[in-house]
């Protein structure tokens, strides 16, 4: 089958998920982080998480009181990465000068600047606000076409309203307030998580969808994942999962800690075709992240000795990408 523009309807959800010392999140949706973003429990407080701002030379004014909503939730995926200021936030953090942070970077981290942490990141299309904030309120359906120009971006996976306040926190933690002895071993994430689409066996048999994956905030390892279906979804389903790239189901993230890997996000491809002898009805195909196959465990162990981590078997119950189908006459 040819990769076709999806005909897709997406509940644009992020899952998330972390493995080794990782945890598990719900706010709203789904998201993970590394072992760097604390457990809120339910009674838990975001108190320290800071709200989505602009900064000014006297003060930090939250956008939500300068802004209408509609003009907020847009705001939110504009990438202005010269007023992040992690390193002034380390700073206060760690309790030392400005000089002292930037010292303790390039020491640790072989970070110059802080302009270093984004430098092998594709460049930022003017448009990409627009075509994020399309894409998070199910106005953008043309998602095969876009491009690494934004889903690489780490702000393309931060949503509207509150939930975004709280990506962007664990997203940049790993500079604004950094412990370096601490670390998740493995991370998933794939957007838009959940979607759906209609066929039939008198009509279009075949469906197709794209799904964004990335390694989770403040991963150190390269992480190699293989997507695969459920078996019940094989016995309605003839399906091909292909990463851009590969052309193949198993491929390998890049870090994301202490700077943006290249590799960090890449495009994954589903296509689909009903079986002939598949019932009428509303089917739900789980795709799942696992170990690569042995041989490139092998190679990547090797390449990347001590920072390498197959996807493991932690994470919660359930579907971790679902297509939804429904199969008529």
């Amino acid at each position: 089958m040819s990769r076709l523009t999806p005909s897709w309807v997406s509940k644009n959800k992020t899952l998330f998920l972390a493995g080794g010392a990782g945890v598990l999140i719900i706010l709203g949706i789904l998201f993970g982080t590394g072992a760097l973003a604390p457990t809120l429990a339910p009674d838990s407080t975001n108190k320290d998480i800071p709200p989505v701002s602009t900064s000014t030379n006297e003060t930090t004014v939250p956008l939500s009181e300068q802004l209408s909503k509609s003009r907020y939730l847009k705001a939110v995926y504009e990438i202005r990465r010269d007023e992040y200021d992690l390193y002034e936030a380390a700073a206060v953090y760690r309790n030392e000068t400005l000089e002292e942070t930037r010292a303790f970077f390039y020491t640790c981290c072989g970070l110059a600047r802080e302009e270093d942490i984004f430098a092998q990141l594709p460049s930022v299309p003017e448009d990409f606000s627009d075509v994020a904030y399309g894409l998070a309120i199910g106005r953008l359906y043309q998602i095969a076409q876009l491009s690494e120009n934004y889903y690489k971006q780490p702000e393309f996976y931060f949503h509207g309203d509150e939930i975004a306040s709280v990506n962007r926190f664990f997203a940049f933690k790993g500079w604004s307030q950094p412990e370096l002895n601490v670390w998740g071993d493995y991370a998933f994430g794939a957007y838009p998580s959940d979607q759906y689409d209609t066929i039939s066996h008198s009509g279009r048999k075949t469906f197709s969808a794209v799904v964004f994956s990335f390694n989770g905030w403040n991963i150190q390892n390269y992480v190699g994942v293989n997507l695969v279906p459920d078996a019940s979804s094989e016995k309605y389903f003839d399906l091909t999962i292909s990463e851009d790239q590969t052309g193949k189901p198993y491929f390998l993230l890049g870090p994301t800690f202490s700077y943006f890997d290249k590799d960090w996000a890449t495009k994954v491809f589903i296509e689909g075709e009903v079986k002939p002898d598949t019932p009428p009805g509303v089917y739900t195909i789980v795709l799942s992240p696992i170990s690569p196959p042995k041989d490139l465990n092998e190679k990547w162990s090797s390449e990347y000795t001590g920072l390498y981590a197959p996807y493991g078997a932690i994470g919660p119950s359930g579907g971790y990408i679902t297509l939804n189908i429904t199969v008529s006459e």
